[in-house]
């Protein structure tokens, strides 16, 4: 779905009865990666989460209402080295400890990790993520650690930002990498891909 400025993104609906809802950001995956595996994509009760903040974290109450939204929401493929394909939803975070001294890459399809705004223009139904690609001198990272609670950490020299549908990113060497907050290994090279509306969350 394309999403314009202004418009108003999702439409009115109630959960249905008997569906999943996800609490955080580690629920959320794990019923999209099993809906992406499985090949059945139901609707889901979203309640907290990053990607819950994102769309301006609604009352939990309303899930069964009238006054519930259903949004359709992109879901990122990503491919560590040679593996197989997984999934995540809100975002990827890839770097050593503590991010931004080495080259650290982030990839949002949602605004936040926790109480920092990554991604500040991160929408996760325009079919696009937000990347955020780099490093700072040692002397700078404190400074920008203090600004990204309010997503004023970009524009920065030392970090290329950019909106795309697909990357290709190879590290000099392996790195942590974590999706939607959970680590899930090391890798070199890192391949995203976004597929649209491919999962509808109801908030």
């Amino acid at each position: 779905m394309t999403i314009s400025k202004g418009s108003n993104w999702g439409a009115a609906g109630p959960l249905p009865a008997g569906s999943p809802v996800a609490t955080d950001n580690a629920s959320l995956r794990a019923l999209v990666v099993a809906q992406r595996v499985g090949g059945q994509v139901v609707p889901i009760g979203l309640t907290g989460g990053d990607l819950h903040r994102t769309i301006g974290s609604p009352d939990p109450g309303r899930l069964s209402s009238d006054g519930a939204r259903q949004y359709p929401i992109d879901v990122v493929e990503v491919t560590l080295d040679e593996g197989d394909p997984t999934w995540f939803v809100a975002h990827l975070v890839a770097g050593s400890s503590p991010m931004w001294l080495r080259r650290t890459v982030v990839v949002m399809n949602a605004a936040f990790v926790g109480p920092a705004n990554l991604g500040p223009k991160a929408h996760p139904g325009d079919g696009l993520v937000d990347v955020t690609d780099g490093r700072v001198p040692l002397g700078e990272v404190a400074a920008l650690r203090g600004r990204v609670g309010s997503g004023s950490h970009v524009p920065h020299p030392g970090l290329a930002t950019s909106r795309v549908a697909a990357l290709d990113v190879v590290f000099d060497r392996a790195v942590p990498v974590r999706l939607d907050g959970g680590a899930v290994g090391s890798a070199r090279r890192i391949r995203c891909r976004v597929l649209p509306d491919a999962a509808t969350v109801i908030s």
